[in-house]
């Protein structure tokens, strides 16, 4: 049988009578739990992958699936914490991160909260808690396209845009990340930015395996991660109370448009998938393996910096500098595939 994107449109509307028989995207906003008022676009590409995108959490992915098999972690906080439940504090950080499959990081701090001139930095920043504006959702010339902006900013103080567009081709298994962030102001800015992108259960096993991209250096980021230094790639059953393991690959070619890559593959449940990411602006790949009982969960994590934090990051001089109205382009690409 032909996949879908294989047919024509004359050939699809003879074969249908609505296209949401293939593919959609439907809003629709929830109504009670720690999600409580969120709008939500599912989408279904018509090659055996669906997600959910929060609309009120910087366009962020939830839920993913592929051919029913569930690939995202989802946290004991659930898979949408609304930006209206809870204040956006670094002592909530942990009873308000739900995992999901994107959870963007940013864009002023990544790691641990800090002060700086009596200015308080949350733990892993504001991005993912403020909503989107502007954001639209269409289905034409055989692409699913999901646009809207997303402002970070302060009175007398910062402004910084983060403009996404998520793509995928109807009848693929494949999402397309595109994000320009803009200062919007005539002082130079300090940005930081994570792609915190999550694998569980059952896709994350002691049976998946995983490739590195090629041509980096890693490193340990503690002590204990620097005992399974050589076994980052291994995977175990859950272990109560385990301690979490995080690493960093950074890349040695940095060449514009050129995209690293990450492939897992878990023959047990026969799906397969690659994570590409644009190293000239994510030269490092933050990897967060977390064996615990609970929170059993693989972070694959394009990034600017080493998650240090900005006063940390800017004493290694690894903090991201935005020089006044001007841009930065990341680039991001998720697909699933059959083994």
């Amino acid at each position: 049988m032909k996949k879908l994107n294989e047919y024509n449109e004359k050939d699809l509307l003879r074969l249908t009578g609505s296209p949401e028989q293939l593919y959609s995207v439907k809003k629709y906003m929830l109504e009670d739990g720690k999600g409580k008022g969120s709008s939500i676009f599912q989408v279904t590409t018509g090659g055996k992958l669906q997600f959910d995108l929060a609309v009120d959490n910087a366009m962020d992915l939830t839920n993913l699936s592929y051919n029913g098999v569930n690939i995202s972690y989802i946290s004991k906080n659930g898979s949408v914490v609304s930006p209206y439940s809870h204040e956006n504090s670094g002592s909530v950080f942990n009873q308000s991160f739900n995992g999901g499959m994107l959870y963007t990081c940013g864009l002023r701090n990544a790691g641990g909260s800090v002060v700086e001139d009596g200015e308080f930095f949350a733990t892993h920043g504001r991005i993912h808690s403020i909503p989107s504006e502007n954001c639209s959702a269409i289905c034409e010339d055989g692409k699913i396209i999901i646009k809207g902006y997303v402002r970070e900013t302060a009175l007398f103080g910062h402004s910084l845009e983060l403009k996404r567009t998520i793509t995928s081709e109807i009848g693929s298994s494949k999402i397309v990340i595109d994000d320009v962030v803009t200062n919007k102001t005539p002082e130079d800015e300090e940005y930081m930015i994570i792609y915190h992108m999550n694998f569980g259960f059952p896709f994350l096993s002691p049976e998946l395996q995983m490739t590195l991209p090629e041509n980096i250096e890693t490193i340990p980021a503690t002590e204990h991660a620097a005992e399974y230094l050589g076994r980052e790639t291994e995977f175990t059953m859950p272990i109560d109370g385990e301690e979490e393991t995080l690493f960093f690959h950074t890349a040695k070619d940095r060449s514009p448009d050129r995209l690293a890559c990450v492939k897992l593959e878990n023959p047990a449940v026969g799906i397969g998938a690659i994570v590409k990411y644009s190293v000239d602006t994510l030269p490092v790949l933050s990897q967060w393996r977390c064996m615990r009982s609970g929170e059993y969960v693989l972070g694959i994590e394009p990034t600017n910096s080493y998650v240090m934090g900005r006063t940390k990051e800017r004493e290694n001089g690894t903090i991201g500098l935005l020089p006044a109205f001007e841009s930065v382009k990341m680039h991001i690409e998720l697909e699933f595939y059959d083994l």
